[in-house]
């Protein structure tokens, strides 16, 4: 019986310290503007950085988009290397899937907003930011 409960004691510890990984895994958008936005991020074809899309999910009014990564962001994000993000008028958006030159993403995207946020901004925001549409 005793060799149960310090076993079990032992289970419990080394779970407790391995539950979560340190830092944030996600962050959040919210759109508190009246219209529907697309939260967006720029992904890159292949090792062609000039070749881009801007990808994300329409998001209604109230409503969330949530950025979820495996680890922590602060192992991600850096001064050199900030969480860059845009909110773009669904009416005007690339087509999903198609990627097109970088110096384009004006022309194929109405882009309301750019964020450039750095971990001291994420923090700042407690890792949720805010859209208003202003």
């Amino acid at each position: 019986m005793k060799n149960t409960i310090g076993l079990f004691i032992i289970f419990f510890l080394l779970n407790a310290g391995s539950c979560d990984p340190d830092g944030h895994s996600t962050i959040t958008a919210v759109n508190k503007s009246p219209d529907s936005v697309i939260f967006a991020i720029i992904s890159g074809y292949g090792g062609d950085t000039n070749k881009i899309n801007l990808g994300g999910v329409i998001t209604p009014p109230e409503g969330k988009y949530i950025w979820k990564i495996r680890g922590s962001y602060e192992d991600e994000i850096t001064e050199k290397n900030p969480f860059e993000f845009y909110v773009v008028n669904p009416h005007k958006y690339n087509q999903p899937g198609v990627f097109y030159p970088r110096d384009s993403m004006y022309v194929k995207n109405e882009i309301l907003k750019k964020y450039t946020l750095t971990l001291r901004d994420l923090d700042s925001a407690n890792w949720k930011i805010t859209y208003t549409g202003k």
